[in-house]
């Protein structure tokens, strides 16, 4: 099912999903699900589940802001952790993402026999854009000069 979705486009999806590697060796996944075109967001989606640090993550997350605000012209991203998880919190926040909400026992865990509580993330695209730190990573990333400021093309 999921060979047939990328079988069709984002518009009739409604998602984009990536395949992050290191040294072409798949390591993870990142994506932009739920896209919304008329309210120009979505929900940014990642996981790397072996990662040590935040190296790979870090980049793979800035790239994808970059292209949800520089390519796809979104103006808002959002994010969902689970209150188990509080490094993809404490991640999602140095990103520059806002909690803009906590949902209580929102989430039944199966496995664990338990309810976990979702903290609701988002991040504008104003905001990612005024972040110089941001830029000059994101421009490293890309292959730019990191030392020209201002939006991405």
């Amino acid at each position: 099912a999921d060979i047939a979705l990328t079988k069709r486009s984002p518009v009739e999806n409604f998602r984009i999903d990536w395949v992050v590697e290191r040294s072409g060796k798949p390591i993870g996944v990142a994506g932009l699900v739920d896209l919304d075109f008329f309210n120009r967001r979505a929900e940014i989606q990642m996981g790397l589940p072996n990662e040590r640090g935040y190296g790979e993550s870090l980049e793979a997350a800035l790239l994808v802001l970059e292209f949800a605000f520089s390519v796809m012209k979104l103006k808002k991203l959002t994010s969902y952790v689970y209150s188990d998880n509080p490094g993809g919190q404490g991640h999602t926040m140095r990103l520059g993402f806002k909690q803009e909400g906590f949902l209580r026992s929102h989430v039944y865990d199966k496995e664990a026999s338990r309810w976990l509580d979702l903290y609701v993330n988002g991040h504008l695209a104003e905001e990612f854009f005024c972040d110089k730190k941001y830029m000059y990573l994101c421009n490293r990333f890309l292959g730019r000069d990191p030392r020209v400021p201002g939006r991405a093309d």
